[in-house]
């Protein structure tokens, strides 16, 4: 038996400009999938449509615009999600059903359309590549849409449904449509929009494939091209992955654990190089540079792979979340386990690991810091602002609903706030067993008479953190699919929070 709702639907305009700005605040500072003719002035203007009765049974025409590309469509699925001013209501269950139900029709018909779509494009020979059609919009050629789309849908489907299978499902079939197109066999000739459809839809596991010929994209006014360094931190994060697995399916021998210990060494320096290169990006001036925001998301997946590779080392994967994310060990798992931990893995990570317990979780706890900071300032448009502006700051007189992002950094959020808790369970347990000169190693300068003070603030530095990341984790909390991660990141808070 279908609910009766009755709820306020925010519709981007039907006109280029608000559309684009929409695609330029909510989402390109996160998937930057096209090139945008505009790096100013993004505001939002959705219309908004009430809606009575059942979204199941609602008509697109009774809408002011209804969409007819598949890449409109794909991002209407996700703008629908995101509630809007004039809805005083936005977080009753009626109006969180509306959007959902909504934004599910949009992705079905981009679904749809999609298929039609691959059905008829063909790479243009005479005509203008950037043909677009009836709707005129994102500089984008019709030929790239249902590619761009499939990659919105796989977004799509694990943020706001959180369904894995089906992720993979729009992902393959947009590295699929990319081939078709021959996307990937392309040279320097080749347009940004063709680039960045090529780059957005292809696996990790392309680099350095060389049937691949696309070049990357660039970004407007950048110090450091960083999308190439996005890729490496990709691969880093994917080869410490392996290194691990390595490691406890295979015990080393000593030639093995030597060899395995130069290349835990190589992976540090090599992602410390990757860092060093971004850190570039971390402070761009945005005055409207979408781009440049763009670029700083992927800065934080560097930090996020030299966590991956020493967490484990640090803390020996003990773990804080009650089911499995971004690869943190599950409590469920270790309580269906026969044992507390794996007998076979942590003498094997002490024989191959070229770095002591004491400098791993030293290199934790400053890229966990570095992610909350950048959490905390992360550059995220308000729908109410002009044009940029930091998630923790807001103008004098400037009032509103607060800002809203996609949930891209969620992993980084995880990581982050893994390394900053377990630290602050270790520093308090030391400070009242009067332990604490085996934590001097986290300390700026300890001396025995100040100790106390200087765990003290320190344990104030990891819980303003851990808030810093929880005040992003909140800012994605309309996309249902990623719910149970910050749901849990909130309840591992409040335990801290009443213990303290």
């Amino acid at each position: 038996m279908l609910l009766h709702i009755s709820g306020l639907l925010g519709c981007p305009d039907s006109t280029f400009l608000h559309r684009l700005s929409a695609y330029c605040i909510y989402i390109h500072p996160f998937l930057p999938i096209m090139s945008p003719s505009l790096t100013t002035g993004c505001y939002d203007h959705p219309v908004p449509v009430r809606i009575q009765g059942e979204v199941e049974d609602l008509d697109p025409r009774s809408l002011p615009h209804w969409p007819r590309s598949s890449l409109t469509l794909a991002l209407s699925a996700i703008l629908s999600l995101i509630p809007i001013a004039q809805d005083p209501n936005s977080s009753l269950e009626s109006s969180i059903r509306s959007r959902r139900l909504h934004a599910n029709l949009c992705a079905k018909a981009a679904l749809g359309q999609v298929e039609n779509e691959i059905d008829t494009i063909s790479i243009p020979t005479t005509a203008d590549p950037y043909t677009i059609g009836e709707e005129g919009q994102f500089n984008t050629p019709v030929q790239l849409h249902p590619v761009l789309a499939l990659v919105l849908l796989s977004v799509y489907e694990y943020c706001q449904r959180g369904s894995l299978p089906r992720m993979r499902s729009r992902a393959n079939q947009a590295i699929t449509t990319a081939m078709d197109l021959s996307l990937h066999q392309l040279g320097a000739d080749s347009t940004e929009a063709q680039r960045r459809a090529w780059w957005n839809a292809s696996p990790i596991i392309c680099l350095g494939d060389s049937r691949i010929s696309t070049p990357l994209p660039t970004f407007q006014n950048a110090a450091v091209q960083p999308w190439a360094l996005l890729l490496e931190s990709e691969k880093a994060i994917l080869s410490v992955s392996e290194t691990f697995d390595e490691c406890l399916v295979n015990p080393p021998t000593d030639s093995a654990a030597c060899d395995r210990s130069k290349k835990i060494a190589h992976l540090d320096s090599h992602i410390t190089s990757i860092i060093k290169q971004l850190d570039l990006l971390k402070k761009p001036k945005y005055n409207g540079a979408i781009e440049s925001s763009a670029a700083q998301g992927m800065w934080r997946v560097a930090t996020v792979a030299r966590i991956r590779l020493h967490r484990s080392r640090a803390f020996m994967d003990i773990p804080l979340f009650l089911d499995k994310y971004c690869d943190l060990a599950a409590i469920q798992e270790r309580m269906e386990a026969t044992s507390a931990f794996d007998p076979r893995r942590t003498p094997h990570l002490d024989s191959v690991f070229p770095f002591t317990e004491q400098d791993s979780s030293l290199v934790c706890l400053k890229s966990a810091q570095v992610i909350a900071r950048t959490l905390e300032n992360i550059p995220i448009a308000n729908p109410h602002l002009h044009p940029f502006v930091a998630a923790d700051r807001k103008p004098n007189g400037v009032t509103g609903k607060a800002p809203y992002m996609l949930p891209f950094f969620m992993c980084a959020a995880m990581q982050g706030f893994y390394v900053l808790l377990m630290l602050h369970y270790r520093l308090r347990a030391a400070l009242e067993s009067k332990h604490l000169p085996m934590y001097y190693y986290l300390l700026h300068s300890p001396q025995i008479d100040s100790e106390s003070q200087d765990a003290e603030r320190l344990l104030r530095e990891l819980r303003q953190g851990m808030e810093s990341i929880i005040g992003a984790v909140k800012l994605a909390h309309m996309f249902e699919g990623v719910g149970s991660m910050s749901q849990e990141i909130c309840v591992a808070h409040q335990s801290t929070l009443i213990e303290d």
